[in-house]
């Protein structure tokens, strides 16, 4: 009886150790339903890493595409299961340098796996990404060396060409274990932080691209907010009396002599500098980026909210190649519309097609309305008005009005209205590409698509975002804006 009990325990619990040239001793227990890996006295793999990755590939929102991960560490092979688990389609690329851990993962979790979405490649993960041409959805970092994570995660070359293989809307799930102080550094230099959190004793974190809506990523480069825009500010001045241009060296913003103190407001990138008067004097200001303590200002907790803007950079001129599949095919599909045409209208024109295409609400339109005509009285040169023609009935069914800056390069979307009841669908996508042309044969590099919907914002913004996200903008927070008192 005692060997027949020992004989299940055997066949239930078994333990080997196989020597490795790379990680050196590799200790390998089965369970009955699961295995463990060990080495440098780290888990490789086991049923703790596996809860640990599926926990991690929640904080990834689940899509109905197929997704191409990159593991980079197969270790025994738990993570490609718990990958499959989360998205039944995925195609995995593994990379390890190890070919005995290879040989392990092949005989315990990867032992009755026959799928061809499944490649493992044995290489220096260092040379595969430098070499790599494929593009990825998901990035799995989880190398070390014993207790230490690998180097390579330190080195700038390797960053970059990480980089270059994540696709736009892409995610990296990093494995830090306990060195989170050492590499979050160099990670930062090259990606966006957008969670981290702990799993008992590993310390985690999901990082995206810049312009992913993440408080504190930088701005495109040479972008500048409307605000530091002389036009835009000389615009307001003129319908606004009680204000005038406030420069605090070279940054600009508005003032306004209150009686009683002066009040002075800046949106920019860099802290401005506040001069002192004979007045005691109010300053608020919303940074653009950055979310660091600035010496004498105090968190205005009078805004409830942070805001987000789209910008789209206009890199070249095949810009909708940039587009969303579903955005491109309306490009296409407008282009061959030939009973429609858009052309530039007057201010009138476009103010009557406005108020008989019934949205949105009676008070909006007229509000609408009504600052439109202020940019059209004080600013008449920049402001362009796009409208969609049906060429049977010349009957106007949408409209697109914008602001050029060209001082900033830039150029804002304004007002856009389309008719519910037109047959023309695609008549929203093809007047933000001629939106597009337009800034391209202006010498504008920035198309500002205003505010992106977040979560706590007004249900009824979500539906318009949604629709200014298919042309890939750059999407900037807005940290919580400052004040200070000047005395």
């Amino acid at each position: 009886m005692w060997k027949f009990f020992l004989t299940i325990f055997k066949k239930l619990y078994q333990k080997r150790t196989v020597h490795s040239k790379i990680n050196g001793e590799i200790r390998i227990i089965k369970y009955p339903r699961s295995y463990e890996m060990c080495c440098g006295g780290c888990f490789q793999s086991s049923a703790y890493m596996n809860q640990m990755w599926r926990k991690a590939l929640k904080k990834i929102p689940k899509t109905k595409k197929s997704r191409k991960f990159l593991m980079l560490g197969l270790g025994g092979g738990g993570g490609v299961l718990e990958i499959w688990k989360f998205d039944r389609t995925a195609e995995i690329t593994a990379i390890e340098y190890d070919p005995e851990m290879i040989s392990i993962a092949k005989s315990t979790y990867l032992k009755k796996i026959q799928n061809d979405s499944l490649c493992i490649v044995q290489e220096d993960v260092f040379e595969f990404v430098k070499d790599c041409r494929q593009k990825f959805d998901v990035i799995i970092f989880d190398l070390f060396c014993g207790k230490n994570i690998a180097s390579v995660v330190q080195s700038d070359i390797f960053l970059e060409n990480l980089k270059k293989i994540l696709n736009k809307d892409g995610y990296l799930l990093v494995n830090y274990f306990a060195d989170k102080k050492k590499s979050q550094p160099s990670l930062g230099k090259y990606f966006s932080q957008h969670c981290d959190f702990s799993y008992l004793s590993n310390k985690l974190a999901v990082y995206r691209h810049f312009g992913w809506g993440k408080a504190g990523d930088p701005l495109p480069f040479g972008y500048k907010n409307k605000e530091q825009s002389l036009n835009y500010q000389n615009t307001r001045i003129a319908f606004l009396k009680i204000i005038k241009l406030a420069d605090a060296g070279g940054i600009y913003g508005i003032s306004s002599n209150l009686k009683l103190f002066e009040y002075e407001c800046y949106v920019c990138e860099q802290e401005p500098k506040i001069t002192k008067s004979v007045r005691p004097k109010i300053v608020f200001w919303q940074p653009t980026v950055g979310q660091k303590k600035y010496p004498g200002w105090h968190t205005n907790y009078f805004q409830f909210s942070n805001f987000q803007h789209g910008i789209v950079v206009l890199n070249n001129v095949d810009y909708w190649q940039e587009w969303s599949p579903h955005a491109q095919r309306h490009r296409k599909k407008f282009d061959k519309d030939s009973d429609c045409e858009i052309i530039e209208i007057g201010l009138d024109e476009f103010c009557e097609a406005y108020r008989k295409c019934g949205q949105p609400d009676y008070v909006t339109c007229r509000m609408f309305i009504r600052s439109l005509k202020i940019v059209g009285k004080y600013d008449f040169l920049n402001l362009h008005l796009f409208a969609a023609r049906d060429k049977k009935d010349s009957n106007i069914f949408a409209g697109l009005a914008t602001v050029g800056h060209p001082d900033i390069l830039s150029s804002r979307h304004y007002i856009s209205f389309i008719d519910k009841n037109s047959i023309h669908g695609s008549a929203g996508y093809g007047m933000i590409d001629r939106w597009h042309k337009d800034c391209l044969n202006r010498g504008f590099k920035f198309l500002d698509l205003g505010i992106i919907w977040k979560k706590g914002d007004p249900k009824s913004w979500q539906g318009y975002s949604n629709f200014k996200k298919q042309f890939n903008p750059y999407i900037i927070c807005y940290p919580q804006s400052l004040f200070r008192i000047v005395m």
